[in-house]
């Protein structure tokens, strides 16, 4: 059975932060590429190598996320032109 697992681990995140601020802003735009990348790297990895006895990936689901990140990559709008969202099921 796939689950997440809570860790008694506990931070904390200044409300005003310089850093934080500048790395949101809309000068920093978001690396698509490299975060499809990435993300490509994550599923064959997951497609590929052992995880545990019960572990299957959502096949779907990982294609619909791949799907998202690559027109996003592309400077797709979050929707196409006939209002759908081909990513989300």
């Amino acid at each position: 059975m796939n689950s997440l697992v809570a860790l008694p681990i506990a931070g904390a995140l200044p409300v005003s932060s310089p850093a934080i601020s500048v790395s949101l802003s809309s000068e920093d735009p978001i690396n698509y590429a490299a975060i499809l990348a990435r993300f490509e790297q994550v599923v064959e990895d997951l497609r590929t190598r052992y995880v545990s006895d019960d572990f299957k990936l959502d096949e779907a689901a990982a294609a619909r996320a791949l799907l998202y990140f690559r027109h996003m990559t592309e400077g797709a709008r979050m929707t196409m032109p006939n209002g759908r969202m081909p990513w989300i099921s």
